[in-house]
């Protein structure tokens, strides 16, 4: 919905969003996950199911089921603040989740994890992983990775974040992602790179 990405401050389209995600399905059949969002400020239940049920036509196997959190520092949060909009809604995006539920159920998704839903035994890696506390790199920014750094004998486990804004990100990974760039919870140095 345009006008839901515009409150998100997106610069995309619903339009260019479904090329993506079409292009993406053509490079990675049966591999390409699906997020939407719900409980955004004046949301209603009728128009996101819409929505939902339309992504059941452009998506392969797994779909998550994101709600909103207001997150201090962003434009959203401090319009809800000032009260230029509604607060979300938590009984309306409890209603949004269940029936969400029921949609993907019914679609064959099986619901693997709060927010993740598969079918054909198409479970998101990186998210079972998270689940099971395994090990996971975060690469980009806001990113978070969870893992044992190679000679620690596997006792020490580290949580690394990325800076949040992506301009600063790129600043910092200064274009090196080789394996010595790392950034720990913190500190200023360059981004975690994928290995």
């Amino acid at each position: 919905d345009d006008t839901e990405l515009r409150l998100l401050g997106r610069t995309h389209s619903a339009c260019d969003a479904l090329r993506t995600l079409a292009e993406a399905r053509r490079l990675f059949p049966g591999r390409v996950s699906v997020d939407l969002m719900l409980g955004l400020p004046a949301q209603q239940v009728g128009p996101w199911l819409g929505q939902l049920q339309e992504l059941l036509h452009h998506c392969d196997d797994h779909l998550s089921l994101y709600q909103l959190s207001l997150e201090r520092g962003t434009a959203l949060f401090a319009q809800v603040q000032r009260g230029a909009l509604p607060a979300p809604d938590p009984e309306l995006a409890a209603e949004m989740y269940q029936r969400g539920r029921a949609v993907l159920r019914e679609a064959g998704f099986h619901q693997y994890e709060v927010s993740n839903f598969a079918r054909n035994g198409a479970l998101s890696t990186h998210n079972w992983t998270y689940w099971q506390c395994g090990q996971y790199l975060g690469v980009g920014p806001g990113a978070h990775g969870r893992f044992m750094p190679q000679g620690a004998g596997g006792h020490t486990r580290e949580a690394r974040i990325q800076t949040l804004e992506p301009d600063n990100w790129m600043k910092e990974a200064g274009g090196s992602f080789g394996p010595g760039a790392t950034h720990r919870c913190g500190d200023h140095s360059p981004a975690l790179a994928a290995v």
